[in-house]
């Protein structure tokens, strides 16, 4: 297993609060933007960039909340880089402090991320997207919280020889709401690859990861196959992107990017694959979604051509439709629930506020 080269402590920037300081608020959406290379709030509207990355070629993506008032930002480039890696914002009430918490050698291109209590392990799923890259350290990285310097391929996709299904081209990541362990979205790898054949057409799957006596340990074959030969839905999805869990639900939500569709896959109690329905269609690729418990309904970052992106909301049932904003490709979306003592010192600062087409 490759292990990381180095961890750069520099710290990126250091955002100082202004008469205009606002501490963020139960259901504010944090997201990252495509468009604007920051980490911004959305409330009411209103989308105000808490930090822009000044690193051009950055694509940060998922949010995750650590221990404590620190967020962690998986970063990315494409195709693949060892200069990727993982953003940690800490210090956030007078001014938000942002340093490369892990890069180097695995990380090349971040997308997904989880954190594992359990283990105080953060859990990135790198796909390096091409080019020289492809196939070189494409699989899951585990990252300690206590030693980033000992981030670690613990999990390498198989050789595109491989007979399908098979793990192929992750991409997201979220804590399994029955059976244990953590969900992984990969955009191909299914039993189906329709004629002609090629990465691109095989079906989706969904793979679960656990821990097993210190070791991490992937599913042998897919929890979920989005092929229509397993789900009788009449159609091959191959593109399923973003994930969501439901509180006091044994279902996941997921995007597929490329039918546009919100799909709802429920599980039994033992974590078993039970059943898919397709609940919306007609969204302009969408990727991120995540619960938002305030509100009970789904936020869907829809990417659309970028200059037509936007973050929008749907009841469960795929009721209630609605655009929240447009303006900005939300790579990654994190909704601010309040917990016992942390929301109260999460003070941002508003640095630039702008209220962007509803």
């Amino acid at each position: 297993m490759k292990q990381a080269t180095h961890v750069a402590g520099l710290i990126l920037g250091l955002a100082v609060a202004t008469a205009a300081q606002a501490q963020l608020q139960a259901g504010d959406i944090l997201f990252t933007g495509q468009n604007s290379n920051a980490l911004s709030s959305l409330r009411g509207g209103v989308v105000t960039d808490l930090w822009v990355n000044p690193n051009s070629a950055a694509r940060m993506a998922t949010i995750v909340q650590g221990p404590g008032n620190d967020f962690y930002v998986s970063d990315g480039r494409f195709p693949g880089s060892t200069e990727s890696g993982i953003l940690k914002f800490e210090g956030l009430g007078s001014a938000v402090s942002v340093s490369m918490f892990a890069t180097g050698d695995p990380f090349m291109n971040p997308v997904g991320m989880a954190y594992d209590g359990a283990t105080s392990t953060f859990l990135s799923v790198n796909n390096p997207a091409g080019g020289g890259t492809q196939g070189v350290n494409e699989g899951i990285i585990a990252t300690s919280l206590d030693l980033p310097s000992s981030s670690t391929l613990v999990y390498q996709e198989p050789d595109p020889s491989t007979p399908l299904p098979r793990y192929n081209a992750g991409n997201r990541i979220i804590a399994a709401p029955m059976g244990g362990g953590f969900l992984i979205s990969t955009l191909n790898g299914g039993s189906a690859d329709p004629n002609p054949p090629g990465s691109d057409s095989e079906a989706s799957g969904i793979y679960r990861m656990h821990n097993s006596g210190g070791a991490w340990v992937m599913s042998e074959g897919p929890v979920v196959d989005f092929s229509a030969s397993v789900t009788g839905l009449g159609v091959d999805y191959t593109n399923i992107r973003g994930m969501a869990s439901v509180s006091g639900s044994t279902s996941v939500y997921v995007t597929d990017h490329v039918a546009g569709a919100l799909l709802r896959v429920d599980f039994d109690a033992a974590g078993n694959y039970a059943g898919m329905a397709q609940i919306l269609d007609g969204l302009n690729q969408p990727e991120s979604i995540v619960f938002n418990e305030l509100t009970s309904q789904l936020v869907i970052a829809e990417r659309g051509q970028l200059t037509d992106a936007r973050i929008s909301s749907v009841n469960l049932d795929g009721s209630g439709y609605e655009i929240l904003y447009e303006g900005d490709h939300a790579r990654g979306l994190y909704v601010v629930i309040p917990a016992p003592g942390v929301l109260a010192v999460l003070a941002l600062p508003m640095l630039t506020g702008r209220r962007r087409r509803r």
